[in-house]
């Protein structure tokens, strides 16, 4: 599907992604949300979702930012401080990373958030370049706020900033999928073969680790993979 003609505002956020070397966005689902995301080709929203009646399991049973329609992304690291609390409600249920394109980024409705969106029920929410550009600011006056000289430039100030992008991120716009180890490497490979699909997994127990991706972020050391 061809993208939508770029406005001056697009192109503008475009060249931002690019100059700060934004290569993923990131959204953590349950594994066993994997079969209906890979059926339909798509992360749907919960609105959408609930709209076709479709089977979903959601991350959590309220939507504190209201924004029903968006899928909630952050860049280039997942959001552990959230994924973290899930994990501590039951910490048999695996979980993933699905890793997605920045392009996401320019798309039109595309908004942004430099912190947590459920935070005073979304009130910081906004789209255009000001407001991605805030994802990046040093904020003294903030909790989260403190940008250090080595602070990764592709990562935001607060790390659970967020990126919502309107009903849904198709899966042309999927990069890989992120596991935490061999094992659920083999599920869901064999998951993602039946379906036919190719997209690349890689394992990495690193960015499901909420110290190691703040330490990476915030003193410029990287954690490799492939997308």
């Amino acid at each position: 599907m061809r993208r939508a003609r770029l406005t001056r505002t697009h192109k503008q956020l475009r060249r931002e992604v690019r100059g700060r070397k934004i290569s993923r966005l990131c959204h953590f689902t349950q594994e066993r949300s994997l079969p209906l995301i890979l059926e339909e080709g798509a992360l749907r929203s919960r609105a959408v979702l609930k709209l076709e009646d479709l089977p979903h399991h959601p991350n959590d049973s309220w939507r504190a930012d209201g924004h029903l329609d968006y899928i909630s992304l952050t860049i280039h690291f997942p959001n552990l401080y959230v994924l973290d609390r899930f994990r501590a409600q039951d910490s048999t249920r695996p979980w993933l990373i699905v890793a997605c394109a920045p392009a996401l980024i320019w798309q039109e409705g595309t908004c942004f958030c430099p912190r947590n969106a459920a935070r005073h029920s979304g009130d910081g929410i906004a789209s255009g370049l000001e407001a991605f550009l805030s994802m990046f600011e040093h904020r003294e006056t903030d909790e989260w706020g403190e940008r250090r000289a080595t602070h990764l430039p592709q990562c935001p100030t607060d790390l659970q900033a967020e990126v919502l992008v309107r009903s849904g991120v198709r899966s042309d716009d999927f990069l890989g999928i992120i596991v935490r180890g061999p094992r659920q490497e083999e599920r869901v490979r064999s998951l993602i073969q039946s379906f036919g699909v190719r997209l690349p997994i890689a394992v990495s127990k690193t960015m499901f680790d909420r110290d190691a991706v703040r330490n990476a972020a915030w003193n410029g050391r990287d954690i490799p993979l492939p997308f």
